[in-house]
């Protein structure tokens, strides 16, 4: 009994062994694929950058015609405040092909493209460089969390004898699904940052702290949902094999590994969060300067074309 125990364990790290090397494997070569592609995109906005820099309004729009092939698509047509598709890149794109504008607005509105472009480059990058290294939190957090499922059901199995195991393999299996799906969800419904610029108003060095701080806040509140969830969800399962008659140092263990697991995806999502509300709040910045540039470059232009109009009206006064 104890070799065929020991074999069968034996066989079981081995099959987990590879499973890990080959998900590992790749892993590595679509993060390589990946990161590779990546490198391409970004020398291509460098080099559309470099040939909007003082350009004519007609290659100024042939480069449009290639950024628009290398910018998120879903921000075209979409509210302008919607940063991570792109939106506020799509709204200066759309108002240099509206019309023919006189050159001192387009030049500016040439350099409002490249500072948002050397942004979406700059976030990126860091994007990229935190991929590289790799998500190894996620993993260990993931991992823990169902290792706790896993080792709720084996507790439940040697502690029963006359345990019905098909049936706690299955709430097990249904245990964990339920954990996944609800933590994706409450991502999705509840993330740490919209994305979203605000123009309206210029904040101060205090109120970007406190947005930070609520984006953590936020941050935790997948993580918090899975845990209760989880002890409702354990304590069930519990009560329908057990009666509650089980030792109470297995059930602090599965909960300490569960909440372990959940702190480490709390981390996983909230080191990500300080470049995407720098970006954000680097574009409302750079909307309201250029706004304002764009806003006093028109009244100019208008004031120099009423001006033309007067002396012209006057010099046929005097012609008369």
């Amino acid at each position: 009994m104890d070799i065929k125990l020991i074999l069968s364990s034996a066989v079981i790290s081995a099959v987990i062994s590879g499973c890990v090397a080959v998900l590992n494997f790749k892993r590595q070569n679509n993060l390589q694929y990946i990161t590779g592609e990546r490198k391409v995109w970004r020398e291509e906005i460098r080099t559309i950058a470099q040939e909007l820099n003082g350009a004519s309004y007609k290659e100024t729009l042939d480069a449009l015609v290639r950024l628009k092939m290398r910018i998120n698509a879903f921000g075209n047509k979409e509210k302008d405040n919607l940063y991570m598709y792109d939106a506020h890149i799509w709204k200066v794109i759309a108002e240099i092909e509206e019309k023919k504008c006189s050159k001192k607005l387009l030049r500016l509105k040439q350099k409002q493209l490249i500072e948002y472009l050397a942004l979406l480059l700059k976030f990126d990058w860091e994007r990229s460089k935190k991929e590289v290294q790799g998500n190894i939190r996620s993993i260990i957090g993931w991992g823990l969390c169902i290792m706790s499922a896993i080792y709720m059901g084996i507790i439940l199995v040697l502690e029963n004898e006359d345990i019905n195991v098909n049936s706690v393999v299955g709430d097990i299996a249904l245990h964990i699904s339920i954990i996944v799906i609800l933590y994706r969800v409450v991502s999705t419904f509840v993330p740490c940052t919209e994305g979203r610029g605000n123009i309206e108003k210029e904040y101060k060095l205090q109120i970007q702290v406190v947005k930070l701080i609520v984006g953590y806040l936020k941050c935790m509140i997948p993580s918090l949902v899975c845990i209760f969830v989880d002890w409702i969800s354990a304590d069930m399962i519990f009560e329908k094999y057990t009666k509650n008659n089980i030792d109470s140092s297995n059930s602090i263990f599965i909960i300490i590994a569960f909440i372990f697991g959940m702190v480490l995806l709390y981390f996983e999502k909230a080191l990500n969060l300080d470049s995407k509300v720098l970006y954000v709040d680097s574009i409302n910045k750079l909307r309201r300067e250029y706004e304002k540039e764009c806003s006093r470059s028109v009244h100019s232009i208008v004031l120099v074309k009423i001006g033309c109009r007067i002396n012209k009206f006057l010099k046929f006064k005097k012609i008369k």
